[in-house]
């Protein structure tokens, strides 16, 4: 999809009007001429007139989210009055999916802190005498990684205090990209990703630091690791939950 030409973002005002004028001269055509007894259900043409701005602020918002989408290197000031920014608005399912996104979080890093277990005990076991088991002393970096495992094996047992840490880290993050006017996939994903990072490697990583510098390089290696997949898949499921781009790309039907 290639972004709209200045000139036909300076027209569309003039089509939006042209739009509603034609739905306004089919309502008072039914108004006038449908027989008693049909399907049709007339609708009074008088409320026509909110019909314009209805359109024009849709228009505005749809500019706005192509302008981003594009990345066409036009900034806001460049566009017209009519393409400025998405207005704060009410989004639905915005709580919903950071309650379930929050949940999705504290069960992911468990079954990934387990998945991740396993695999470094497998590792272990197919390195057989090669492996230099000092590293998994207290102190080390091994050390380190298997106790960060385990602190997240056991984080959905910890529900009381990770779900509502949760909530709040994607509340002020991902849950604030649909008032700015952000529909795209990618930066829910990136910023859940980030902030998971931020909530189990920074956790992980504190107590590897009380033991030693090199064990807590390893917990918050593995912690972070952790929390970025955990996080990715929660920004997922928090944005195929609210879809954005549906809410902004909405328009009130009933004015036609």
């Amino acid at each position: 999809m290639r972004p709209l030409e200045p000139a036909e973002r300076d027209a569309l005002p003039v089509l939006a009007r042209g739009a509603a004028l034609r739905f306004f001269l089919t309502r008072l055509v039914d108004w006038s001429s449908t027989p008693e007894g049909a399907l049709v259900k007339p609708k009074n043409p008088s409320n026509m007139p909110d019909a314009s701005p209805s359109i024009a602020k849709w228009r505005r918002r749809k500019l706005w989210c192509m302008s981003k989408e594009t990345g066409s290197g036009a900034d806001e000031t460049a566009l017209p009055s009519y393409a400025g920014p998405v207005a704060r608005r009410s989004f639905r399912r915005i709580k919903l999916g950071l309650f379930l996104s929050s949940l999705a979080a504290c069960l992911l890093v468990t079954l990934i802190g387990i998945v991740f277990s396993q695999i470094l005990r497998l590792a272990v076991g197919l390195a057989g005498a090669a492996m230099d088991y000092s590293q998994f002393a207290s102190g080390g970096f091994l050390g380190g990684v298997q106790g960060a495992l385990m602190l997240a094996s056991y984080n959905f047992f910890l529900f009381i205090i990770t779900v509502p840490a949760a909530w709040l880290a994607l509340g002020l993050s991902i849950g604030r990209l649909p008032y700015r006017g952000i529909v795209r996939r990618a930066p829910f994903i990136r910023w859940g990703s980030i902030w998971g990072a931020i909530l189990v490697g920074g956790t992980t990583g504190f107590f590897g630091f009380l033991d030693s510098m090199v064990s807590g390089s390893g917990a918050l290696l593995a912690g972070g690791l952790v929390g970025a997949l955990a996080g990715a898949l929660c920004g997922l499921l928090f944005y195929a939950i609210v879809k954005p781009a549906n809410q902004l790309a909405d328009v009130d039907i009933d004015v036609f």
